[in-house]
């Protein structure tokens, strides 16, 4: 979990995952946040005007598939499918942090969990070190030299 709020919180820093730019969605935030109804008490409303805020912000789900996307070279020594990893990501972390019932059978579980949990912290690394001005490719040869059982994800809950 923590490696997921890392790399969100990151990339909101330093990516591009917004839809469009501040300025422009600032129009289209004060439209949205009139049109919510008197009829919503204040604390409803005030907590609709709080995520209209972040509207234009890319959702952890979309997010995750572009920083994936991007360095898919890197994640390919452990994941193929860039979307399906995404969405994993983002049910595993929504249903912890929410407890929401309908994500229960598409959240990891222990060991895969541990799984993901080091594929994140990898994508953080990637993230990290290219901020730091590292090419793309020098990034790669770092990961190459990860240890295969790491990149396997063995785990410890799963006995591997």
């Amino acid at each position: 979990m923590d490696a997921i709020t890392a790399v969100e919180a990151f990339d909101r820093r330093t990516g591009a995952g917004t839809y469009m730019g501040n300025a422009q969605y600032a129009r289209v935030e004060e439209v949205l946040a009139k049109a919510i109804p008197d009829s919503v008490g204040s604390d409803h409303a005030q907590a609709l005007r709080s995520r209209i805020h972040y509207g234009y912000e890319f959702s952890l789900r979309k997010r995750m598939e572009a920083i994936a996307d991007h360095w898919r070279d890197v994640l390919s020594y452990w994941e193929h499918d860039i979307p399906k990893f995404a969405s994993e990501v983002a049910d595993t972390r929504n249903y912890y942090a929410h407890y929401d019932r309908a994500l229960e059978k598409r959240a990891a579980g222990p060991a895969r969990l541990d799984q993901l949990s080091r594929f994140v912290r990898m994508l953080f690394e990637c993230l990290y070190l290219s901020e730091m001005g590292l090419e793309h490719q020098d990034v790669f040869e770092l990961v190459r030299r990860v240890p295969p059982e790491y990149r396997r994800g063995g785990s410890r809950y799963s006995g591997t």
